[in-house]
């Protein structure tokens, strides 16, 4: 009897150490889990996390001179998460839509799906008009802005 006690109580000790165990793994993959997407896309632009996902700031001066590596870099990670949406804003004085345009098909030319990506454009003349209807906000102080808005999907 005595041996078949000791057994039994072995037995549940191995059961709530592996448990233990488990809990504590589970539990540790669900509170830090590792943001591959952020870190890699972190290393190409300036990348920041939103409430809806991230928000990449591209060097729009760069860009305009004809240096896209910065946007082929990102297009390149943002083709190994083909479920996740971008947005291309930008805010310039004179054709916006001409520049989000371009940075889609660096973009595409990477492969993301055009399906994917939506655009947005505002006009340096477009966005003081929208201020003075949204409160007297003050001007943009930058010339030329763009950036990207990654969603990414569970």
């Amino acid at each position: 009897m005595r041996v078949a006690s000791l057994v039994a109580m072995t037995w549940v000790n191995w059961l709530i150490l592996l448990i233990l165990l488990a809990s504590s793994t589970v539990f540790a993959a669900v509170s830090t889990p590792p943001n591959q997407q952020y870190e890699a896309l972190s290393r190409c632009a300036e990348t920041a996390q939103t409430s809806n996902g991230f928000r990449i700031e591209l060097d729009a001066k760069k860009f305009k001179a004809g240096n896209s590596n910065e946007v082929d870099a990102i297009g390149h990670v943002l083709s190994k998460f083909p479920k996740d949406h971008v947005s291309v804003q930008v805010y310039s004085g004179s054709e916006p839509i001409r520049d989000a345009e371009a940075i889609r098909d660096r973009l595409l030319e990477n492969g993301v799906s055009s399906q994917r990506i939506s655009l947005s454009g505002l006009s340096q003349n477009e966005s003081s008009n929208y201020q003075q209807d949204q409160s007297q906000s003050q001007p943009i102080s930058q010339p030329m802005s763009m950036w990207l808005e990654i969603q990414p999907t569970a």
